[in-house]
């Protein structure tokens, strides 16, 4: 393979990923991404650190001034990352792609068969494969010592406690491949309890849940099955133990591991029969248990976990998944562990086997222990060190095929916008830092030319041969952003689902619609339910309320115009606003149905509107920048609301303009956001509209138009002055 074909084969990505070359002319390695975001998440950026250090010491005769030319594609992800790609694999010539190293899982089956799974970017993966070459031959402390705890060495089989157990965080499984979700209580459970007083919480519960748990994530089924466990065992008199103990410790909440015991939705199913809430388990405290599972979390796999239940005295009931990580090459079925369904459908049928074949159960426990125990001998390590890093490493080298006609720095500078210099490295000595390149001066490329390529980025959506591909082509930059893929709605067909609470208020989107229409005011479908309101007083707040003026939407902004717009969902609920009550031709929601943030075209005016709400990337102002340089953007105006971790402490404190209400932090933030959008683009008005409330005489949020709002405001109403003052303000800046 060339340097062409790694491109090609990049191309298929649709998560982290880079193409590595060496410059033999400056000695150097140099690192392109896919994602502006890189360097935040500095996983990719570690992984070419590394690589650059270690091909450079593990083959010196090629990584040299007098070597040749090389490009290897490499990528990292927790999921999958073609998985949304198929079609275009399917035209795709395998026979003749270029591999890529994946640091991370990968699909065990897959119509691309050269990714190659490659040890994770974790100090007990990567980490541990960089050390040996680093300090030549030594093993690093994690195998050597952290994962096989000597302490349980001398437990013996017959003392173990025969349940299946597993402990760990509330996460999603595979999302981008298939479509399996977490319980909701209020809708799975909480509503059964009317129609079936008579019977028991726990009861009720589990029979509901069941009902559910073909929908359910695996780590969620496992909790299905111990709730049953536990009521059979409960019915037992106490004669027999639950066989299964899958519980939650964590999960993922805005970012921060929490506790699963101190959140209300596991304490609202456990107080009702589902023990979804574990107890913290040191290894120590895992050994003791004669069955172990593996299940897999977001990307199908538990990465350490199935290495440190391996060593355990126990059997490993080994969850198969559609992806696997390197490890997993060495271990057999039925030689290490007994195999487990996806659906965990047999795990209890295995359970059962294994209870009544000790002696076989046993036996396969001890070969996947003495697998396990020998990755911390030098042998064993030596074994796993060649078999998946330097046997990799080795065939890519020797298969690359340098470039005759052209050189790397002329194909690198045909390619499209979808990768930007990231980092140069040397490679010689493992503390040289490597330096980060800038977007508009990659490495070899001389201004003019960089100028050229950034001026033909627009040229190149423009003359996609079909609107479909362009847009193909900016959904994806905001996925690669956003972390999820937008959808295309119609402000006038419902698109959103409506959570119970919101069914018991309004009944459904129907009625919410006739209730909007019988005032005058036209209902559109871009509101969330949290934001819509029904009854008497909202009908006659509507009445008294102005139709919103047209001459203040974004078909009254001048030709070509481009504007971008953030904030937290106060601003959200203005820009619905405008764009409900504009002619558009397209409008996404950019991260799914219960999103606020959106993309709107106006094609005859060549109008385009970017707003980004509630999201994370929001405090990264710098990452903005980035995606709208990805998108090709530069917009004729740039307006930021108030962000949710600004928000003034005092909710009754209602000025026009809230500056002298925020503590020093959030003014800091403000203006930080400021600076850096001024620099990146000089010449474009900034507004700052943080601090502005919404009405506060008609308060959504489930309560249909209640007074003294603290709040969202029902949309349409009162609210359509306040998102007029700032299509206003916006006109008048840009004229």
């Amino acid at each position: 393979y060339n340097l062409e074909d790694a491109l090609s084969i990049v191309s298929l990505y649709e998560s982290v990923v880079g193409v590595l070359i060496y410059n033999p002319s400056k000695d150097k390695f140099i690192a392109y991404c896919n994602k502006g975001r890189i360097l935040e998440k500095k996983k990719l950026a570690g992984i070419i650190k590394t690589l650059a250090y270690d091909l450079r010491h593990l083959y010196p005769g090629q990584f040299n001034s007098d070597g040749t030319e090389f490009a290897l594609p490499l990528g990292w992800g927790h999921s999958p990352p073609i998985a949304k790609k198929q079609r275009l694999l399917q035209r795709y010539d395998s026979k003749s792609s270029a591999p890529i190293l994946q640091f991370g899982s990968t699909f065990k089956h897959s119509t691309l068969p050269t990714i190659i799974a490659m040890p994770m970017p974790q100090s007990n993966h990567l980490s541990c494969f960089h050390n040996w070459v680093v300090n030549q031959g030594v093993i690093c402390p994690t195998y050597s010592n952290g994962v096989f705890d000597k302490e349980i060495d001398d437990i013996q089989w017959k003392d173990l406690i025969p349940q299946v157990v597993w402990r760990g965080g509330d996460d999603d499984y595979l999302p981008h491949l298939l479509n399996l979700r977490k319980p909701d209580f209020d809708m799975d459970i909480g509503n059964k309890f009317k129609m079936n007083s008579k019977e028991s919480k726990s009861t009720t519960s589990i029979e509901a849940m069941r009902t559910i748990y073909d929908q359910l994530v695996p780590r969620w089924k496992g909790v299905v099955l111990t709730a049953e466990a536990e009521r059979d065992a409960n019915r037992s008199g106490g004669r027999t133990i639950p066989w299964a103990n899958i519980k939650f410790t964590t999960t993922l909440l805005d970012g921060k591991l929490q506790h699963s015991s101190e959140l209300k939705p596991y304490t609202q199913f456990q107080e009702h029969g589902i023990p979804a809430i574990g107890e913290e388990m040191s290894i120590k405290t895992h050994a003791q248990y004669k069955y172990h599972i593996d299940l897999g979390g977001l990307d199908g796999t538990s990465w350490t976990g199935t290495l440190r239940k391996l060593v355990l005295p126990g059997l490993l009931f080994h969850h198969e998944t559609p992806t696997k990580y390197y490890i997993h090459e060495m271990m057999k079925p039925w030689v290490h562990y007994v195999p487990i369904k996806s659906d965990l459908t047999n795990l209890k049928e295995m359970y059962e086997w294994a209870e009544t074949h000790q002696e076989e159960a046993q036996e396969i426990s001890e070969q996947a222990t003495s697998l396990a125990k020998k990755f911390r001998t030098q042998d064993g390590f030596q074994l796993i060190f060649d078999t998946f890093y330097e046997q990799p490493l080795g065939k890519v080298v020797n298969a690359y095929q340098p470039l005759t006609d052209n050189s790397w720095e002329h194909v690198i500078d045909k390619q499209d916008s979808s990768l930007v210099p990231l980092l140069k490295c040397g490679g010689h000595d493992q503390d040289e830092p490597c330096e980060v390149l800038s977007r508009k001066q990659p490495e070899s490329q001389s201004p003019n030319a960089n100028m050229k390529k950034e001026a033909n980025i627009t040229t190149t959506l423009a003359s996609s041969s079909t609107t479909q591909e362009r847009d193909d082509s900016l959904m994806q930059v905001f996925e690669n952003n956003l972390d999820r893929r937008a959808i295309v709605v119609d402000a006038k067909v419902e698109f959103r689902s409506m959570r119970d609470e919101a069914v018991k208020l309004f009944h459904s989107w129907s009625n919410v619609r006739l209730e909007v229409e019988s005032t005058g005011h036209p209902w559109c479908s871009l509101y969330r339910d949290n934001y819509v309101c029904t009854g008497d007083r909202y009908k006659k707040v509507l009445r008294q309320t102005p139709l919103f003026d047209h001459s203040f939407s974004f078909n009254a902004f001048p030709p070509n115009s481009t504007i971008y717009i953030e904030g937290n969902s106060w601003m959200g609920q203005l820009i619905a606003t405008v764009t409900c009550n504009s002619n558009v031709d397209q409008t996404w929601m950019l991260s799914g149905k219960a999103d606020n943030s959106m993309y709107v075209r106006i094609n005859e005016s060549n109008i385009t509107v970017v707003s980004i709400i509630n999201h994370h990337m929001q405090v990264h102002p710098e990452r903005i920048v980035a995606m709208l340089r990805d998108l090709s953007i530069v917009p004729d105006i740039v307006v930021r609301g108030t962000m949710n971790d600004e928000m003034f402490p005092n909710h009754n404190f209602k000025p026009k303009v809230q500056s002298e209400a925020m503590i020093p932090q959030q003014k800091a933030l403000a203006k930080y956001h400021e600076r850096v959008f001024i620099s990146a683009f000089p010449k474009v008005p900034y507004i700052d509209w943080s601090g502005r409330r919404l009405p506060t005489n008609c308060e959504a949020d489930f309560t249909n138009c209640k007074e003294k709002a603290k709040g969202h405001t029902c949309l349409p109403g009162p609210v359509n002055s306040f998102a007029q003052d700032l299509t206003q303000v916006m006109l008048s800046v840009m004229k």
